[in-house]
């Protein structure tokens, strides 16, 4: 008797596991579609290539959005020295 409940207790325990996991990588596939489109519409904007940065948000995801936000408009050139 004891051995079934221990076997019940760990599988219902790895169905927990299961759909936690599933929970995470949909919140990490939302996360990556809003973050493509931010970077999509600030790639326009600043005259950047529109399907590369929105590949580089839906993979890289914040760190495309901080890289994107802060570069210069394509046309603007900063001179050093």
């Amino acid at each position: 008797m004891l051995i079934a409940y221990v076997s019940s207790y760990s599988t219902s325990t790895s169905n927990v596991w299961s759909t936690i996991g599933w929970i995470i990588i949909a919140i990490y596939v939302g996360l990556g579609f809003l973050c493509a489109w931010y970077c999509s519409q600030t790639a326009v904007r600043k005259g950047r290539n529109l399907v590369g940065w929105s590949v580089l948000g839906f993979v890289y995801t914040i760190a495309a959005v901080l890289i994107i936000t802060f570069l210069p408009h394509e046309g603007s050139e900063t001179k050093l020295l």
